[in-house]
């Protein structure tokens, strides 16, 4: 017995949804790139918001910014304040390094990030700490 099957072309209706729906901030061709897209912050997920930030300190390895007085930075970082009891282990330790490569100078976003930090310290390896 032998299946016979047709050739026709996929409706738009019966697309599956895409598995990898996220916005790589790794592939964008410049700083400028970055902060269009961070400048919508609340409708990016929680890895997108800590991978845009990431991305933004790698930009500027020269340190000829400053991120505090920043619009853009200066929102993107309130929203990652309100969202940090929400990030898992690994977004609390990038988000900590983020704020390093930054020079964040915002001592509450400091101190969430320790005690959020000390809150996950179960999940933790010796690797991780590293």
């Amino acid at each position: 017995m032998r299946v016979l099957r047709q050739k026709m072309p996929v409706r738009v209706d019966k697309q599956p949804l895409p598995l990898h729906d996220y916005i790589n901030f790794k592939k964008m061709a410049s700083g400028n790139e970055v902060l269009l897209n961070l400048d919508n912050c609340d409708n990016l997920r929680n890895g997108e918001l800590v991978g845009g930030l990431i991305e933004l300190g790698r930009r500027d390895s020269a340190g000829e910014f400053d991120w505090n007085a920043h619009a853009i930075s200066a929102k993107s970082l309130k929203e990652l304040k309100k969202r940090m009891g929400l990030l898992n282990s690994k977004q609390i330790v990038m988000s900590a390094l983020l704020m390093q490569r930054l020079r964040i100078v915002d001592q509450e976003a400091w101190q969430m990030a320790s005690k959020h930090a000390l809150r996950l310290l179960h999940k933790y390896k010796g690797k991780d700490m590293a």
